[in-house]
């Protein structure tokens, strides 16, 4: 006799829904965040995406970064690096790892970023008495499992610490999220959070917020066109919305081609002609014998442009 898998796949969502509103509620009181590394998606696909683009995560190793139940279902060993070069001298790196296992697909990776060089100054009027470099360094674990009939389920544990000159900051923060390939039309959704923890070690007297986001994505592939489009919501504690449109076309075996847009490019306008382009996203991914090579950039108007350039192997 066979079982009706709708209700599982209902528990799944509405379980993760009822996370989501607790995260959120606990978070909605405090004031700004602190981690901005947290926000970004250091994966160069993901940030060709417009990034976070939940539902256009599925079976990908990249998802490790917002939504690591995309890991379920993975069934080859991979390693990944990627470079990022941000506008003001800001730069960084990530290192991945992900593994198969009897249980489900786990996977690891570090990521670094340096804000640059500040000269170190008592008061404006001072001259410097030397220079100091601010960073970021993030380590990530998660776990993913698939349940069948197209539902993955996946957590995340991530610890971040921040250095600004002689002071140092710490937290310990989780995701969890949920993905399901409905099997009808093409479609996916997708749901979850991020960034769900407590500070360990604090910059200074006053405990600072954690960028706390909830997710929830829908992906189509298209019928008679090698394209699979996305959008993804997402909420801050503080009850700020935007949104994420992306899509990725496939031109063959060999080559992707990705663009996305995000709504939160508001952030980087200035009132120039430059705002335009504030929050486009595009890139292109390479694979070839197992070897894959992503490239994406994002502008952040006239703040200036991010690229971002990685490797992987899978085997």
């Amino acid at each position: 006799m066979m079982t009706n898998p709708a209700p599982h796949r209902t528990a799944v969502f509405r379980a993760l829904a009822v996370c989501v509103t607790i995260v959120l509620t606990a978070g909605a009181a405090t004031g700004a965040t602190t981690y901005d590394l947290l926000r970004f998606d250091a994966a160069p696909r993901g940030a060709a995406l417009g990034g976070h683009s939940l539902a256009l995560s599925g079976g990908e190793f990249s998802s490790l970064a917002s939504h690591p139940a995309g890991l379920a279902g993975l069934e080859q060993r991979q390693l990944s690096a990627s470079y990022a070069d941000h506008p003001l001298d800001v730069a960084g790196g990530r290192f991945a790892y992900g593994a198969p296992t009897r249980y489900g697909y786990t996977a690891a990776s570090l990521t670094y970023l340096s804000y640059g060089s500040f000269d170190r100054r008592n008061s404006l009027e001072e001259d410097p008495s030397g220079t100091f470099t601010p960073s970021d360094l993030l380590v990530t674990a998660g776990f993913a499992r698939s349940f069948g009939h197209g539902v993955g389920v996946g957590v995340a544990a991530k610890f971040i610490r921040g250095e600004i000159d002689t002071y140092t900051s710490s937290a310990l923060v989780f995701d969890a999220s949920a993905h399901w390939d409905t099997g009808f039309r093409m479609i996916e959704l997708a749901a979850g959070f991020s960034n769900a923890g407590f500070q360990l070690e604090k910059y200074g007297e006053t405990a600072e917020a954690l960028p706390l986001l909830a997710h929830a994505g829908i992906a189509k592939q298209l019928e008679h066109l090698p394209l699979k489009l996305s959008l993804t919501g997402h909420a801050d504690a503080d009850g700020t919305l935007w949104g994420v449109l992306a899509g990725e076309f496939t031109v063959s075996p060999l080559l992707k081609l990705r663009a996305g847009y995000s709504s939160d490019a508001s952030d980087y306008h200035v009132g120039g002609s430059q705002d335009t382009a504030a929050g486009l996203s595009a890139g292109i991914g390479l694979t070839h014998r197992g070897i894959r090579l992503d490239y994406a950039f994002h502008s952040q108007g006239a703040l200036g442009n991010v690229h971002r350039l990685g490797v992987g192997y899978a085997f």
